[in-house]
């Protein structure tokens, strides 16, 4: 199974430098014909490619089993900040032909059980399902684009500038609403994912939301980092 861990980026600088020791737990994981590549995509005017590549200490992660490839795309296209992750998507959309599944996430996205993702895709690695989404909690705004995971077959995201596209979406014209109407429009078979892959956001300091058995934390507020890592 090859995956690609494609990761869109603004600000993040430090948070780049944690996904690192997030990704060692591979080490001691086994796994068969898994083949892991890393693109992290950043759209900062402010940045350039070295203040990026940097940030993600590449060498660190090809010391780590299963990876296999490390990119950085640094780019000054950005068509602002609700769209430009979907535009970074679409615009690298034929990188993904050869791969299995994408992991679409940013970086301040930690998951902090691999196990459990990568045994969840071989398990749906011959079902016929395109997409692997999260909903809002209590509110039909559409899927969740903090972690998405989908079989590049078919490039939903392409519409992320039709106006006319736009036009037709109910409550909110939010990339989180066209997912879900280019996915229901284009007649692809989709699933929610269980209730581990939901991450958690950390925005203050909550210590009763840092839990051993939660998979996944969405980190405002990287003081929460040294208890995280050492769930691992």
């Amino acid at each position: 199974m090859k995956l690609l861990f494609f990761f869109t980026t603004f600000r993040q600088l430090e948070e780049n430098k944690y996904q690192n020791q997030i990704f060692k737990q591979l080490n001691n994981l086994d796994f068969v014909n898994l083949s892991i590549d890393i693109i992290l995509h950043n759209n900062n005017k402010d940045f350039n490619q070295d203040i990026v590549t940097n940030s993600f200490d590449l060498n660190e992660f090809y010391k780590i089993k299963y990876i296999n490839s490390v990119e950085v795309i640094h780019t000054n296209k950005n068509i602002g900040y609700l769209w430009g992750a979907q535009e970074a998507i679409s615009d690298n959309f034929k990188k993904f032909d050869n791969y299995d599944f994408v992991i679409h996430l940013n970086t301040d996205i930690y998951i902090l059980n691999l196990n459990y993702l990568i045994q969840y895709l071989y398990e749906n690695l011959n079902t016929d399902y395109t997409f692997f989404v999260n909903k809002f909690r209590n509110t039909e705004y559409g899927f969740k684009t903090d972690l998405t995971i989908f079989k590049p077959s078919f490039n939903v995201y392409s519409n992320y500038n039709n106006d006319l596209m736009k036009s037709k979406l109910k409550p909110k014209k939010i990339p989180e609403t066209l997912l879900k109407y280019a996915i229901n429009a284009n007649n692809l078979k989709y699933r929610i994912l269980p209730n581990i892959f939901y991450p958690i956001k950390l925005n203050t300091y909550e210590e009763n939301k840092i839990l051993n058995n939660n998979s996944i934390y969405h980190v405002h507020e990287l003081s929460y980092m040294n208890k995280i890592l050492n769930i691992l």
